[in-house]
């Protein structure tokens, strides 16, 4: 004999939604006879929540491969310059200057490459150098770096901008310094 369902039992599973299951974030999801992928596991880089007092690279710029087999690097935050110079595989040297002891800025160009200086405030001699730069990327570089050294200087708050807002404001204060 059959297993009988009682009627009002079938009334109430037709009325009621059925249920579907909740699959975990980032499960493949059946559609059809193709699996696809179910909702991310974390937030989207455009989503991600920036750390309270964690500053946002600016600009990173790195030296030209080819002719360099140790590419140098030059970081800009809003509140300092990191210049990491490769030597050999994995060793290397790193200078971070805070933005407000940065005293001169000065790039030496050529036709394709370029090299960045920057002096540090009460180290007398003492340099920063990031050498053969592509001459736009070094250009660039140091248009933002005086940029952000003068906003830094005039007390202009970063954190309520964002970075293409930081980057704009910074470069017309660095077109303003190199007519001067």
């Amino acid at each position: 004999m059959p297993n009988r369902v009682p009627l009002s039992q079938l009334e109430k599973e037709a009325t009621e939604p059925k249920r579907q299951e909740q699959k975990p974030p980032g499960m493949l999801e059946e559609k059809g006879e193709k699996l696809t992928p179910g909702p991310p596991l974390g937030p989207t880089p455009q989503e991600k929540p920036r750390e309270v007092g964690a500053p946002r690279v600016i600009l990173k710029v790195t030296s030209a491969w080819p002719w360099e087999l140790s590419p140098d690097t030059l970081i800009i935050d809003e509140v300092k310059v990191t210049v990491t110079h490769h030597i050999f595989l994995s060793s290397g040297s790193t200078r971070q200057i805070k933005l407000a002891d940065v005293a001169n800025i000065s790039m030496i160009s050529g036709p394709i490459f370029a090299s960045i200086s920057m002096y540090e405030k009460g180290f007398g001699s003492d340099v920063s150098m990031v050498k053969r730069l592509w001459r736009n990327d070094a250009v660039r570089a140091r248009r933002i770096l005086q940029g952000i050294s003068v906003l830094t200087s005039e007390k202009v708050d970063f954190s309520q901008m964002t970075v293409d807002e930081i980057i704009s404001r910074a470069e017309k204060a660095g077109e303003v310094v190199e007519v001067v």
